[in-house]
């Protein structure tokens, strides 16, 4: 069982990292609509519109004719469709976005625990991974 000092080290690590997340991504969701403007972000949100019809069991003839032409890989637009996103639900798209971020940085801060790089490194290695993201706008 750790000690008090190894339970408040995890406990600051952790808030550092949510509290840079909510930050970033928090915002992206609930107030930018910029970010949703881009070239990827809205063929991923129309190939959501497929998935979103497939889902409901009647997809659109125009998502069809567009999915058979994307030249985008299908599993983010799936998570994006199982979170109800799609171009009439960008919001979604966001917080879909900011939720599966969090996921994947925290996983890589864990591992990095795990492997005993120390806490430290852990740390920046989440942080640097979720403010990286930023760069490319939804495809984050």
């Amino acid at each position: 069982m750790p000690n008090a000092a190894s339970r408040n080290a995890l406990f600051v690590q952790l808030t550092i990292i949510i509290a840079t997340w909510m930050t970033i991504y928090v915002w992206i969701a609930a107030w930018d609509d910029i970010a949703l403007s881009f070239q990827d972000s809205v063929e991923y949100l129309r190939i959501a519109d497929y998935y979103r019809g497939v889902i409901r069991g009647a997809p659109s003839e125009e998502s069809i004719a567009f999915y058979r032409t994307t030249r985008l890989p299908p599993a983010f637009p799936v998570v994006l469709a199982l979170f109800g996103a799609g171009t009439d639900s960008q919001h979604a798209a966001a917080w879909a976005m900011a939720l599966t971020s969090l996921l994947a940085v925290l996983a890589i801060w864990r591992w990095q625990s795990l492997e005993r790089t120390g806490p430290t490194s852990a740390v920046l290695l989440a942080l640097a991974v979720l403010i990286l993201q930023l760069f490319e706008p939804l495809g984050l």
